[in-house]
């Protein structure tokens, strides 16, 4: 009797496989590869003044969706800032690049991690050019339409030093526009 329940289990079991793997040749396969839809760009526009300073910040990025939660990119970053209560007026270019990621917890918040290098004049006293390393990780809201929003983040530099520019916390928001 044991025997005889151990064939019949078999039985059914290859069965149970041969349908499922011909239902699975007879679907079509999803395409797999790059898709110009999981493509979106974006950034943001930033600014402040004092009454003897300014800053402008525009940082634009390109991202790719790799799965429905996830998605990573390259983002470029130009800062300007002058500030008038030195003479002669201090005045400088920063710019850098960025690799960033991207995991939507829930539909409308993420959290965010991005490794960014900066090149600038970072200390008035000591003038000349150099690189700093920042290393950016936080979370954020989203609100939009489709493959397009608008995003909130607050992020912190896990390698903030005395020249890291911008100091944690950093408040960021912009926009994603899907292609």
């Amino acid at each position: 009797m044991n025997f005889l329940s151990c064939i019949t289990g078999l039985a059914l079991l290859a069965s149970l496989a041969s349908s499922a793997q011909f239902n699975e040749q007879m679907m079509p396969r999803k395409k797999s590869g790059f898709s110009w839809d999981k493509v979106y760009t974006g950034g943001d526009i930033g600014g402040g003044f004092t009454g003897s300073s300014f800053l402008l910040n525009i940082s634009p990025l390109i991202g790719y969706e790799i799965t429905p939660r996830y998605s990573a990119g390259l983002g470029l970053t130009y800062i300007y800032y002058s500030d008038k209560s030195s003479t002669p007026t201090y005045r400088t270019s920063i710019y850098g690049a960025s690799l960033f990621n991207r995991f939507n917890v829930l539909e409308f918040v993420f959290l965010h991690a991005e490794y960014q290098w900066l090149n600038g004049e970072f200390d008035y006293f000591r003038p000349g050019r150099t690189w700093i390393n920042n290393i950016w990780v936080g979370g954020g809201i989203k609100q939009g339409m489709g493959s397009s929003y608008a995003f909130l983040m607050v992020l912190w530099n896990l390698n903030e030093t005395y020249y890291s520019y911008p100091r944690s916390p950093w408040i960021r928001g912009g926009i994603s526009i899907g292609l």
